[in-house]
């Protein structure tokens, strides 16, 4: 989970946090249609290296213009993912280990089959061969009946 770790540092340096103001008022939400409670408006900010950008946000629905609202950006003010959460950081550890022992235990389950397979077949070869030079003698097929 190291790895996981770093990862994760890297990416939080990465993303910075800035506020945006909208620049107009976001329509108020519908109850009929699900999505209307999200809308995509203009807005403004000001990057971490100072300069300013412009660009539509997606915003709560009912916003007024002029609200602030946190934006995750790059150094240089290109909106960006936020980092993951510690909680999210965790689950995809633990499902990484999960994984790993399940495709562990396939592989060995997958191994115990095929040797399974292998050793039975080997033990059919040897009691054909076995029953062939036996099984005349046992059996009277090779002797001469005509006495």
């Amino acid at each position: 989970m190291a790895a996981t770790a770093s990862a994760v540092r890297a990416e939080a340096t990465s993303a910075h946090e800035v506020q945006a103001h909208l620049l107009h008022a976001a329509p108020p939400a519908g109850p009929a249609y699900p999505s209307s409670y999200l809308a995509s408006e203009p807005a403004w900010w000001i990057a971490p290296d100072g300069s300013r950008h412009t660009g539509r946000l997606v915003v709560p629905a009912g916003q007024p213009a002029g609200a602030t609202l946190p934006v995750w950006t790059s150094w240089s003010g290109r909106p960006v993912a936020p980092p993951p959460q510690h909680d999210q950081v965790i689950a995809t550890g633990w499902l990484t280990v999960i994984g790993v022992i399940v495709g562990a235990a396939a592989i060995l389950l997958g191994a115990a089959i095929a040797a399974r397979l292998i050793l039975n077949a080997r033990r059919i070869r040897g009691w054909t061969r076995a029953w062939t030079a036996v099984g005349p003698r046992w059996t009277g097929a090779g002797e001469d009946h005509a006495a």
